[in-house]
């Protein structure tokens, strides 16, 4: 009886190990990684809009500056697919940065840049397009769309520029 227990036993042992030996290991995908985007408003004195007047970003009713509260982001994959965004802004240090958003590790292309008075709120600063008349007062390589690489376990803080958004301004 001690040995057909210890035959039970060692083919026991065996199938074990053997399954768990020809099971490939089943491999993690990296989590997703935060991104910010730190957010700097190019002063628009000198820019003029088609009517040659000055260039300001909105007011509100009473004539104050409006501030942005969140950034409405859309970041295109390697695929093709728009992923869209609507983060909070917020001031750190007298600079302008949103709150994280998470990304898989990849390839990206940022299509569009904007920042809002609310969540769907005015547009009233925004990233323009390479081919924009107003391109030429951003950062070489800036405008958008701009590329954007996320490595797996690596924080990512990009630094972005923003004109006062006209509507009628490209």
């Amino acid at each position: 009886m001690k040995k057909s227990y210890a035959v039970c036993i060692v083919g026991l042992l065996w199938a074990l190990f053997n399954t768990g030996c020809s099971k490939e290991k089943e491999k993690l995908a990296p989590a997703p990684v935060e991104v910010v985007f730190g957010v700097s408003h190019i002063e628009s004195i000198d820019i003029k809009t088609a009517g040659d007047e000055d260039f300001i970003c909105p007011l509100d009713e009473d004539g104050n500056l409006m501030l942005p509260t969140h950034a409405e982001i859309v970041i295109t994959s390697s695929e093709g697919v728009d992923n869209s965004f609507a983060p909070s802004v917020f001031y750190l240090s007298g600079r302008l940065y949103t709150q994280a958003i998470k990304l898989d590790p990849g390839d990206y292309m940022v299509t569009r840049f904007r920042l809002r008075a609310g969540l769907d709120g005015p547009v009233i600063m925004s990233t323009p397009a390479t081919n924009s008349p107003y391109a030429n007062y951003i950062t070489h390589g800036k405008t958008v769309a701009f590329p954007l690489t996320v490595e797996a376990y690596h924080k990512l803080s990009i630094s972005t520029e923003v004109l006062c958004y006209w509507p009628g301004g490209g």
